[in-house]
């Protein structure tokens, strides 16, 4: 993996963080969700090692996701096609006009 790609994989892992942790309820399944679909996709072993680490801190990381979730995209990456290839980064939502 490139360091373009790692930034850019970060970067969309970890949008929806910094809203959703101020949330009166915590969605932890789609916490998890983000940072495997995002930073894990095809990674199985890198994703078991990652929550293993995670839950030296965080005990319930990656606990509440639901089978349907482990396959699933999270929320914020249902960007078209179109829109993420005029995007320098793919998950960001809003198309640049100017590419």
């Amino acid at each position: 993996m490139t360091p373009r790609e790692f930034i850019r994989r970060t970067t969309g892992a970890f949008f929806v963080w910094p809203k959703s942790l101020l949330d009166a309820e915590l969605n932890r399944p789609m916490l998890a969700n983000t940072v495997k679909h995002d930073l894990f996709d095809n990674n199985a072993r890198g994703w078991n090692a990652y929550v293993e680490e995670r839950r030296r801190e965080v005990e319930w990381f990656a606990d509440d996701l639901p089978e349907a979730a482990k396959n699933a995209a999270p929320a914020h990456v249902s960007v078209s096609n179109e829109a993420k290839q005029s995007t320098r980064y793919s998950t960001w939502l809003w198309p640049d006009k100017s590419a």
